[in-house]
């Protein structure tokens, strides 16, 4: 997570409260030059209560702002999700709220005896609440730090050994993980991040092809990577319309969703043979569509 990136947004108008809440989303991930971006649409769409449609669409809008590039490809357990990198120099020319004024608005001096709202200053830092040079608000409020719960840390001991029991696993840190353990039981129960965690020790004792590295736990937590890996149930039935769907996304966005596994220019694509004829008819052209035509004969 990057604050400065974080502050950054804030203090910008982007033009729409959807917009603004997928880029504070992507923010949250974020390194501190915008940089390292991978949260899936479906990811950012339970933490903005938006569709995920909605958020492919935002992507989409923010791209072709230049707020947003794509850096690449990331590859998850049955698929992969773009890297999205944050352009900080775009992002810091937008207008700050208050410079964007309606017809007829007018900025009305203060009168005699009137005092200057904190509220009314354009220049707080939304996330440590400090001001800009000359401002006049009061030191940022101290926080109060609440210890977690013998019941928390119970949870916590438990998927720490669990995590830990992973052998393709990075170095791991423990007391950065368990920092982060609290925030993860407020958006999540423990016994969905527990089973998450037991899915991703056991995909890793005996791999069948490639698999990477368990990160360390406190960054596995920070992503919200329990929800990637919830959100791949190979035992949930597709319908049609899904993979209708998933196909216009992927030749108009270029994105699919992990949940129908592999993409169709990736091996092991369990698209419909048919519907995989139609997205090779529409990419004609694209680098992508060879790799698509093979899958297509070993689906045959």
């Amino acid at each position: 997570m990057s604050i400065e990136v974080m502050t950054l947004v804030f203090k910008r108008s982007v033009g729409s409260v959807t917009k603004k809440a997928v880029l504070l989303a992507m923010a949250d991930a974020a390194n501190d030059d915008g940089s390292g971006v991978w949260k899936s649409a479906e990811t950012i769409a339970g933490q903005c209560d938006l569709s995920r449609r909605t958020v492919l669409r935002t992507w989409k809008d923010l791209e072709s702002e230049g707020l947003i590039r794509r850096v690449g490809t990331r590859a998850v357990r049955g698929g992969e999700v773009i890297i999205w990198g944050l352009d900080c120099q775009a992002i810091s020319g937008l207008p700050r709220p208050g410079d964007i004024l309606s017809p007829g608005d007018t900025e009305s001096p203060l009168r005699p005896g009137d005092t200057e709202s904190p509220g009314d200053n354009d220049d707080t830092d939304p996330v440590t609440m400090t001001t800009e040079p000359g401002d006049r608000l009061s030191p940022k409020p101290s926080l109060t730090i609440l210890e977690p719960s013998i019941k928390c840390e119970t949870h916590f001991e438990d998927a720490w050994n669990l995590y830990c029991s992973c052998k393709l696993k990075v170095r791991q840190v423990k007391k950065l993980a368990k920092a982060q353990w609290p925030k993860a039981v407020k958006k999540a129960d423990a016994d969905t991040i527990l089973k998450a965690i037991r899915r991703e020790v056991e995909d890793r004792k005996d791999p069948k092809g490639f698999i990477s590295n368990l990160p360390d736990m406190h960054r596995w937590l920070r992503d919200e990577r329990w929800q990637d890996v919830e959100a791949v149930t190979p035992e949930q039935p597709k319908s049609l319309e899904d993979w209708k769907q998933a196909a216009v996304d992927y030749c108009e966005l270029g994105v699919w969703p992990v949940t129908l596994g592999p993409p169709p220019h990736q091996p092991g694509c369990k698209a419909p043979v048919g519907l995989l004829k139609s997205i090779a008819n529409r990419m004609q052209g694209d680098t992508r569509h060879a790799s698509i035509i093979q899958n297509i004969g070993e689906a045959a």
